[in-house]
């Protein structure tokens, strides 16, 4: 019985030290799979980048911060359940109305005349 123990615990071994060396151990490279850029190629990518940043909407990112600060900031009105139920419910009647394959500007403007009643 210990000889098995001791078989079985030298194999668990073996085991652990090469899982180990696989797992530490960095495959070589070869030199001649290294990637190489041409001059022109380098630009391009570095000017791809610096429109990719420029491109980036910085002042709407600021405005959707504000304003997102500003209304964390407000104090939340809940509505009782019945007026949710109410609004919910001309909203689908109104929805409804639509033809289902109008286009999204008309949903748009009968929620937003919807919204001018609520009002």
């Amino acid at each position: 019985m210990a000889r098995a123990t001791v078989i079985i615990c030298s194999f668990n071994i073996a085991i652990v030290i090469c899982v180990f060396h696989n797992l530490y151990s960095y495959p070589y490279q070869d030199s001649q799979n290294v990637v190489s850029y041409t001059p022109d190629e380098i630009r391009n990518m570095e000017e791809s980048e610096r429109i990719r940043v420029e491109s980036e909407p910085v002042k709407l990112i600021q405005m959707v911060r504000e304003i997102k600060k500003h209304f964390n900031e407000k104090d939340v009105i809940r509505l009782p359940q019945s007026l949710k139920q109410k609004l919910t419910n001309e909203l689908v009647e109104v929805l409804r109305v639509v033809k289902p394959g109008a286009n999204t500007t008309l949903q748009h403007e009968c929620t937003h005349s919807l919204s001018h009643r609520v009002s």
